[in-house]
């Protein structure tokens, strides 16, 4: 398989969701590699003032090989509020998302649900699970107004669980657009 497969034989899936939920650690064990993850401190005015913040963007990128000639491509992505001006070219193309979730605070992933929607990119909601508890997945669905169909479970460290929930994304996105999904 070429390193660097030409676009026709790749396709994309954000990975998005608050601080700390797990957005690194998802795309780490679903990869088949190390990602590579890129740090960028973005300066940006504070209301009011002259003053600058520096804010840090971070992207993670894996990769899973579907077959020998077919690549699948994680993009791990802030939520929208964190970079407006990212979004649009982060989710141009994608298959669908995954929208990592703490289940102890759903409403913070309203936005990436919200934008998701708009732009009309498939996604699954994927709650992280880190301990023994039971996650209360009814809540999240009524908190982000989702479809319980759309809801998964996960321990983002985890290989098996983290491609399980790749592979609701993608079965997702061929139930809401048979024949348009290349894969």
């Amino acid at each position: 398989m070429p390193y660097a497969p030409d676009p026709w034989n790749s396709s994309k899936i954000l990975v998005t969701g608050a601080t700390s939920v797990g957005k690194t650690a998802f795309v780490g064990a679903a990869s088949d590699a190390a990602p590579v993850r890129t740090i960028e401190t973005i300066p940006t005015p504070q209301r009011g003032e002259e003053a600058m913040n520096l804010d840090l963007l971070i992207l993670d990128m894996g990769r899973i090989a579907i077959t020998d000639h077919h690549v699948l491509t994680l993009v791990g992505a802030p939520l929208p509020t964190v970079w407006d001006g990212l979004w649009p070219d982060v989710a141009r193309g994608a298959l669908g998302a995954v929208v990592l979730v703490h289940p102890d605070s759903p409403e913070e992933a309203f936005p990436a649900v919200e934008t998701l929607e708009e732009a009309r990119v498939p996604f699954q909601v994927v709650i992280t699970h880190l301990d023994g508890s039971t996650p209360d997945a009814h809540k999240v669905g009524q908190v982000l107004e989702v479809d319980p169909t759309r809801i998964t479970v996960c321990d983002p460290r985890s290989r098996v669980a983290t491609r399980c929930a790749i592979g609701d994304v993608v079965s997702g996105a061929l139930k809401r657009s048979p024949g348009q999904v290349a894969l």
